[in-house]
């Protein structure tokens, strides 16, 4: 990998065991740490302090479709990354130099979540499926479906 200077192959290696290592974790954070890692890998960029910023400048700008992420999604995001350093630092702490952990554990500590406008969230009538739209999405569904979301608009 490029953007860090490595003195051996058996850095290379052990970067793809950290990669390993935080993949091999199944949780709710699963996919977020995934799109993470494939982001990182497209750009030859590995998962430390300057990765992690760009990953996040990245997250913070508009994406190719011309939307942005949430709040509720860019805080995931940030929460997984979190999360999966902390891991990284108990689980293998050979696996990034005092100095990169002092880096990325300072930058992680002043990273900020972004404000939840409660009126992104709040439940609307626009929100809410009418009689009519309930109606039609259970005659389309098959009788499984249809009788889940039955019981749902109930």
């Amino acid at each position: 990998m490029t953007n860090l200077k490595t003195l051996n192959s058996d850095e290379v290696n052990l970067d793809k065991e950290t990669k390993k290592l935080i993949l091999s974790i199944d949780d709710h954070y699963a996919d977020d740490i995934r799109l993470m890692v494939n982001w990182l890998d497209n750009r030859n960029l590995r998962f430390d302090e300057e990765g992690v910023k760009l990953y996040i400048n990245y997250i913070k700008d508009v994406r190719e479709d011309g939307r942005r992420y949430s709040a509720n999604s860019y805080n995931k995001k940030i929460s997984a990354i979190k999360n999966r350093i902390r891991i990284l630092f108990r689980l293998s702490p050979r696996s990034i130099n005092d100095l990169e952990k002092l880096k990325l554990q300072a930058y992680l500590d002043g990273m900020k979540y972004k404000k939840i406008n409660l009126s992104d969230v709040a439940i609307t009538d626009d929100k809410v499926l009418t009689p009519e739209e309930i109606r039609l999405l259970i005659d389309k569904a098959d009788k499984r479906l249809a009788l889940f979301i039955e019981f749902l608009a109930k």
